[in-house]
């Protein structure tokens, strides 16, 4: 993959998050939103006895909004200003105007900045890895423009390399090792497409397929995901080729599946990258060694489908397919496996960063005695990009290793993970194992599994309790008649972050008392981050809110699999066509609230929230008022407006450089 191309890509990515973070700022962050930002920074001020200085602040916390005072800024306009540079920055990226580091830098430090202070709403697997690879970006991109002089840092390629080996196994490995019965039983896609964060309409299509569909696909999730991803790390080039395409059907999959934002647009990227050379060479000779090589590596993973997999058969006719191997069984496999892949992984870094430091080298003597110091400068940053990339790939590798329990490494190769993962170098191993939202119902004396999704719905009341209207979410699942929202690469974090919050109790997630208290004040700014189009208080806001927790399902077409389910509502004539879900009541997820409970004001007073907002404008205080006012004029424009800007200014930064006269900028024709 060109250089350009995937800087480029990147840079769309970035202007995507950014635009969708800008949206909610005011929602989730500002003096009337659920996590206000000043009264977090005012928290980790009084908690850290930090003093007034914001470069103390900067050093324990390094996040640049510490400085809104010295631009001017109340934190939440600061925040949005944050988001229109990166976007700015990306727009430049994506359009290949310019892709140096400082532009990439930028965005990296804007987005970690917010990321910094983005509390509940701003933790996802894609906020860490976009800012894991846009970190890497940064030593990718040829310094002045100069492609032709500053290559693709061999190190910064390998991170990449083994990166995508690393998101892939990882999330394959999560899967058996947390015994979840789903995986092992490969029933997990039964359940996955209903009880995902946020589905799509298209889930509820592959979720009405035939049972056996659903475990082959689990099958093969487990098979690219495990044995098919080793490959990445294979230095024969077509290897890479067939690993990578695995991974890719698998993010397209998902994609076409449900809402993750930019996560699978940013690993399906991530992934292209890995098959590309660490170090540009000539063909190898195709020696008998070379070609069993590439024999073996293409019936390795082929051999690990007998192994790990056996079909189920019914009167000797084939009816399913399940997993042959025990939860023991893997761990024992991944204690041989996972330091052989460290191993071949390090042995690799090493040997083509040698090459390419000894090539540059070579290089930077012969101009030094001409009295030429370029490739001494393009030495230099070699160097410094292949130490960050060493640093970076040791702390990469002890997430894998920690898959392997008895693999040991050194005390200061872990601290070295655990640093780069607290600045965000490297994103964390934390991936999803169990399956969620499943359910068990006894039939005859046999327990069944069940989709069981858990949803927190907000009503409200005007009538002290006797009539309750439900309040309506952009992309999660509420009205059982609604189609699944399409949200595309934007992320309603309000709405992610209820479907995790139901998998718990509301006192591990305080804002939805905040959230709830601002629907019985009428808060407008919070109501934006919901549907407004269907809000049931649009003008005098309700007495009583309440928290009720369900259980959700889709709805089922009548198939014989789907009659043999247990508790399956199952459409016929009687029906509503339009109908998508199910649900019971399974519970008050949180105590109803009345309109200026004392209790909750206590409450808010432990997290810094406060209820009277500031009297004074934002701006009445403002050093630079005439950019102040510009960041709250901006403030009327229309969610769906900016939306459509964002996919007009991606479609524009992919075709107008095809289209518009070459420029005087180097051209790169170089690989990342």
């Amino acid at each position: 993959m060109h250089r350009t191309s995937f800087l480029r890509a990147l840079a769309a990515i970035y202007g995507a998050s950014f635009a969708s973070i800008y949206l909610q700022v005011q929602g989730l962050y500002g003096p009337d939103g659920l996590e206000p930002v000043a009264s977090f920074l005012n928290r980790v001020t009084h908690a850290k006895e930090l003093n007034a200085h914001p470069g103390q602040h900067f050093l324990y916390y390094p996040s640049l909004v510490w400085f809104h005072d010295h631009i001017g800024l109340p934190p939440d306009l600061f925040l949005e200003l944050l988001c229109l540079v990166g976007g700015a920055a990306a727009a430049l990226a994506a359009c290949n105007i310019v892709t140096t580091p400082d532009v990439f830098g930028v965005m990296w430090a804007s987005y970690l900045s917010i990321v910094l202070v983005g509390q509940s709403f701003l933790n996802s697997a894609a906020d860490a890895l976009l800012l894991e690879v846009g970190f890497l970006a940064l030593f990718l991109a040829a310094p002045f423009d100069l492609a032709s002089m500053f290559a693709p840092p061999a190190a910064i390629v390998g991170c990449l390399r083994f990166l995508a080996f690393k998101l892939a196994l990882l999330a394959g490995a999560a899967k058996v090792q947390s015994a979840c019965p789903t995986w092992l039983g490969l029933t997990a896609h039964d359940f996955a497409f209903a009880t995902q964060p946020l589905p799509l309409p298209s889930s509820w299509f592959i979720h009405q397929l035939p049972p056996v569909v659903h475990r082959i696909s689990a099958a093969a999730s487990l098979w690219v995901q495990g044995p098919l991803a080793l490959l990445l790390l294979s230095p024969v080039h077509g290897h890479r080729v067939v690993a990578a395409s695995g991974q890719l059907v698998l993010h397209v999959g998902t994609l076409c599946t449900g809402n993750y934002g930019v996560l699978n647009l940013l690993s399906g990227l991530v992934t292209v990258a890995a098959t590309t050379p660490m170090v540009q060479t000539s063909p190898p000779q195709r020696s008998w060694p070379h070609w069993a090589l590439i024999v073996a590596g293409f019936v390795a993973p082929l051999a690990a489908i007998y192994a790990m997999f056996e079909v189920v058969y019914e009167d000797a006719t084939p009816t399913s397919v399940r997993l042959a191997w025990s939860v023991s069984q893997i761990n024992a496999v991944l204690s041989v496996t996972v330091p052989a892949c460290l191993g071949v992984a390090a042995a690799g870094f090493v040997i083509a960063v040698g090459a390419q430091l000894l090539q540059l080298a070579g290089r930077a003597g012969q101009d030094m005695l001409r009295c030429r110091p370029a490739w001494a400068v393009a030495l230099g940053h070699c160097l410094v990009a292949s130490l960050v990339g060493a640093l970076l790939f040791l702390a990469s590798s002890t997430h894998v290793a920690a898959l392997d329990e008895s693999l040991a490494l050194p005390v200061w190769a872990r601290n070295a993970g655990i640093l780069a993962s607290r600045l965000h170098l490297v994103a964390g191993g934390s991936f999803p194992g169990k399956t969620t939202g499943v359910g068990t119902v006894t039939r005859h004396g046999t327990a069944h599994a069940i989709v069981a999704r858990l949803e927190i719905v907000l009503e409200g009341s005007a009538d002290d309790g006797k009539t309750w209207l439900p309040y309506h979410f952009k992309a999660k699942p509420s009205d059982i008649y609604s189609v699944p929202a399409i949200a595309a690469v934007h992320v309603p974090r309000l709405d992610a972050q209820l479907w995790v919050a139901a998998q718990g109790e509301y006192n591990q997630a305080p804002w939805i008392v905040h959230l709830a208290d601002k629907l019985l004040e009428g808060s407008a700014t919070v109501k934006a981050l919901l549907d407004t189009s269907r809000d049931p208080f649009p003008n005098t806001p309700p007495k009583r809110v309440r928290v009720q927790l369900y259980q959700y399902d889709f709805t089922r077409l009548n198939t014989s699999w789907a009659r043999a389910t247990p508790k399956a509502v199952i459409m016929g004539p009687a029906m509503n066509p339009s109908q998508w879900w199910t649900r019971k009541l399974v519970k008050e997820y949180m105590p109803t609230l009345e309109a200026k409970n004392p209790s909750v004001a206590t409450f808010f007073e432990a997290h810094g929230w406060r209820r009277d907002l500031p009297e004074d404008p934002p701006c009445a205080n403002s050093t630079r008022p005439a950019l102040c006012h510009v960041l709250e004029q901006l403030h009327g424009i229309s969610g769906t407006s900016l939306q459509v800007a964002v996919v007009v200014a991606l479609i524009a930064a992919v075709g107008l450089p095809q289209v518009l006269p070459a420029t005087s900028k180097v051209a790169d024709r170089s690989h990342a």
